[in-house]
This record gives structure tokens, sequence and C-alpha cells, in this order.
């Protein structure tokens, strides 16, 4: 995109303004969707295995691991990134259980995909 300065002040084409308006447009769209994730599918999407990316979520010190749960720092807790909800299942001996699970929303995907792009970076900079 080309973007010029004149007299102290960033102009944009017309053109360069409508595609931002869209992308801004989907971007807000997409932030706004109610769809929860599992970790497997937010890490398959980035071409990573579950395991990989907590591993590093847990590096990066965005999510901790208490008795086999993963949780979200204090740091990343109220940030909308994640939604906890309880799920009911059938223990070995026939008895009803719950377990919390954790699940990615859209702003958590985007809050990934920026962590992993500024690690790529990181390491070209290497």
């Amino acid at each position: 995109m080309a973007v010029k300065k004149e007299n102290k002040r960033t102009t944009v084409s017309k053109e360069e303004l409508a595609i931002l308006r869209r992308k801004a447009a989907y971007y807000d769209l997409v932030l706004a969707s109610k769809t929860v994730y599992s970790t497997t599918e937010v890490a398959a999407s980035f071409g990573k295995s579950a395991q990989w990316l907590n591993k590093f979520l847990e590096e990066k010190k965005v999510i901790r691991k208490v008795n086999d749960l993963w949780f979200a720092t204090a740091k990343y807790y109220d940030k909308g990134l994640f939604e906890h909800r309880t799920g009911v299942y059938t223990g070995k001996e026939m008895d009803v259980k719950t377990r919390i699970i954790t699940g990615w929303t859209e702003a958590g995907r985007a809050f990934v995909w920026e962590l992993l792009s500024e690690n790529t970076e990181d390491k070209k900079d290497e």
C-alpha cells in the first residue's frame, strides 16, 4: 500500500481507504463471532499440534497448567481470549463427571496469530 507524506500529513488514496474499510468491517465481524475453538483446532490452523501450542503459550506465560487443565494466566484471564465451560462426561464407573473446558474465541485466535508472527520475526532477526 502506498502511503504518501505531504506537509506532515499522511494521505491514503480512496481505493486504499475502501480496501481498509472492507478489511476493518470483516475483522469486526469475525471478532464479534460467538464461535469457540478447541486448542487442537487453533493449533491445526497454524500447522501445529495442540501440545506444541500449549507449550509455546506456557513459555510466553499466556497459559498455565493446573491439575492437568490449562488456564489463562492472570494477565490474560479477562482479555476475552478464552471461554470456559463445564463439560459433562461419563466416568469409568459409569458415573457422571464434569470438567472445565477452555476454548479460544476469535480474539484469542487473532492473539495467537500475532504471538506466532512475532516469534517468527524474532527468529528472522537472529
